[in-house]
């Protein structure tokens, strides 16, 4: 999972296992559950994943819908992303 997450992002796995651990930290939550062998998603994971896809998919919708408008474009969208990313 971790190990996929990191490939598609172009990232190391351990960078990836560093980001979900600050982001557990940061929000008081345990995304996954981790032993020696094996990781898998907790409950409360489960529904924070499904609140950030949400927002993704929003963010996604918002930028098809207004990058072809003067207003939005370039530094507008990232900077509107980088707010998002930050709540």
């Amino acid at each position: 999972m971790i190990t996929e997450a990191a490939r598609q992002a172009f990232v190391t796995q351990p960078m990836i296992s560093n980001s979900v651990r600050d982001l557990e930290k940061e929000i008081g939550i345990e995304i996954f559950s981790r032993n020696a062998k094996e990781i898998s998603i907790t409950s409360e994971g489960a529904e924070f994943l499904s609140y950030a896809r949400q927002v993704v998919e929003q963010t996604e919708l918002l930028e098809r819908r207004y990058t072809g408008k003067k207003k939005w474009r370039g530094k507008s969208v990232r900077f509107l992303r980088s707010i998002m990313r930050s709540l």
